[in-house]
């Protein structure tokens, strides 16, 4: 009986000692968001940070009415385009205005889906991410599926 006893309080105090998850609420995912949108916005170069090193960044090429090409890029790769892009959505004043999006909840992270319309055209492009804390607890971009005509960030 004394076994049992030292393995239920073991468990009890590895519970209350250990973190449970690193599961986020829907508004830690709005928030963590709205940062992002924020950063992106003013060209801030900590954006490259909101990216987890392992993000999968798709990009869904719009070739026609019923054309598509999906584009795969590495997060680091994607980093560095960024960082050299950004300097002339700056001077271009480039903005994306992100509507109709929902927060769902998604395993542990929060799945947003919505639109982007670009600051250079009328249309809205179909976007989805996935933000969630990383194995070190911090708030990242894990997933970033965009529709896009321009491939020059590939």
């Amino acid at each position: 009986m004394g076994y049992v006893r030292r393995i239920f309080l073991g468990l009890i105090a590895a519970f209350f000692i250990c973190p449970v998850s690193f599961a986020i609420s829907i508004d830690e995912g709005m928030d963590f968001f709205n940062s992002f949108v924020k950063a992106a916005s003013s060209y801030d170069t900590n954006l490259l940070n909101f990216y987890d090193d392992n993000a999968s960044i798709k990009r869904i090429i719009i070739k026609g009415p019923e054309t598509f090409e999906t584009k795969v890029i590495s997060a680091s790769a994607y980093k560095m385009k960024l960082k050299y892009y950004s300097k002339m959505a700056a001077v271009t004043k480039y903005k994306n205005l992100y509507t109709n999006l929902q927060f769902i909840p998604y395993g542990n992270d929060i799945k947003i889906k919505g639109y982007r319309k670009p600051s250079t055209s009328n249309e809205k492009f179909a976007v989805e991410f996935v933000v969630g804390k990383n194995q070190n607890g911090k708030m990242v971009i894990k997933q970033d599926i965009t529709h896009t005509k321009a491939a020059f960030l590939l």
